[in-house]
C-alpha cells in the first residue's frame, strides 16, 4: 500500500462521525474502486458499514480483507497481531471451519468491537 492511500485512509478514519457513517462509506467507495484487492481498504470499508449496522454487508468486506491477506487488526495507525489495552478502537476477528451438512463448509466471522467512552 502507498504511502498516499495509508494517508487518506488515516484521514477518512479521522474524520468519521459513528453517528452517520454514509459520509465515510462515500469516501471510502472510491478508494475501493481503485483498489479493490487492498486489505486494509477492503478491512476499512467493512469497519464503516460495520459501524454504520449493516453487518452483512460488512462480514463480505472483512472475508475479502482475510483472503487477501489481513492478519490482524488496525488501531490507531499500527497493524496489531493482537488487541492492545490501550487502544481507543478494536476489532477482532475469528474464523471457523464447520460442516453443516453432506462435507459442505460454512465459515463463521466473529467480530468484537470495543472502544472507550
Amino acid at each position: 500500500m502507498g504511502v498516499e492511500l495509508h494517508a487518506e485512509l488515516d484521514r477518512i478514519f479521522a474524520a468519521r462521525d459513528r453517528n452517520n457513517m454514509a459520509p465515510t462509506i462515500a469516501a471510502l467507495l472510491p478508494l475501493y474502486e481503485q483498489h479493490p484487492r487492498d486489505p486494509r481498504v477492503l478491512y476499512e470499508v467493512g469497519g464503516a458499514y460495520d459501524t454504520a449496522g449493516e453487518e452483512a454487508t460488512a462480514v463480505g468486506f472483512y472475508e475479502r480483507a482475510m483472503a487477501e491477506g489481513w492478519k490482524g487488526i488496525y488501531v490507531a495507525g499500527a497493524t496489531c497481531n493482537s488487541a492492545v489495552p490501550s487502544a481507543t478502537s478494536a476489532v477482532s476477528m475469528s474464523q471457523r471451519q464447520s460442516s453443516p451438512r453432506r462435507g459442505e463448509s460454512s465459515r463463521t466471522l466473529s467480530l468484537s468491537a470495543h472502544s472507550k467512552l
